[in-house]
Order: C-alpha cells, then sequence, then structure tokens
C-alpha cells in the first residue's frame, strides 16, 4: 500500500499493481481489501466521486524456487546448496541429532564430525 497505488501479491509468479488515481480527495489505496458495501459507502461519502482507477497492471514475476526449496534440491542432488544464510543452523540442527560437535570442511565441502 502507498500513496501511488496498491501492489497485491496474487499467488506464485503474479504482483499486480492497482494504480491511485491522483486528482481525488478521496484515497482509494488500500480500499481494495475492504468488502465492497463498505469501499463503496466511503467512496460515496465525498463530494465529487473520485474517477475511476487507472486499470491495473500485472508485473511478470520470475518464479525460482524458494530458499527451503533449493536446500531440499542440493540434498536430493547432491549438489552444493545456494542458500548459506541458514547454514549455521542446519549445521546445528545435525550436531543436535548425532549428539556430537560439528564442523564445515570448507576445503572438501562437507560436514564432518569433532
Amino acid at each position: 500500500m502507498g500513496t501511488e497505488g496498491t501492489l497485491l501479491f496474487e499467488g506464485r509468479g503474479k504482483l499486480v499493481l492497482h494504480p491511485e488515481p491522483v486528482s481525488s480527495e478521496a484515497q482509494r489505496y488500500a480500499t481494495i481489501c475492504w468488502p465492497e458495501a463498505m469501499r463503496k459507502q466511503y467512496l460515496e461519502s465525498f463530494k465529487t466521486p473520485p474517477s475511476a482507477p487507472p486499470p491495473a497492471k500485472e508485473i511478470p514475476l520470475d518464479r525460482k524456487p524458494a530458499h527451503h526449496e533449493y536446500f531440499v534440491l542440493s540434498l536430493r542432488n547432491g549438489t552444493p546448496s545456494r542458500e548459506d544464510a541458514a547454514g549455521a543452523a542446519h549445521l546445528a540442527n545435525r550436531a543436535y541429532r548425532k549428539g556430537r560437535r560439528m564442523k564445515w570442511d570448507l576445503a572438501r565441502g562437507e560436514v564432518t564430525e569433532g
């Protein structure tokens, strides 16, 4: 939401911008999320009804795997994970499950006990 319009994420790979008309004293932004009767009552409460908003524009997104999907794919394929932010947490989980210290061997690219 913002003064220029409302940006809605409508599921995987679909982002839609609903622009706000600039000339109106009534603000449409965020009202798109209101129940229709409430939105209509609000917009009719102004002396000059707001002009029709510009048409919504879909912003194409390139759907890529989510961060956890990259991790699962690396486990399945035996490839290095693209995700490094959660590496410490995964290492801690592995150490906890094994009941011993674990290390990340950078040279070999694998987790070792120790």
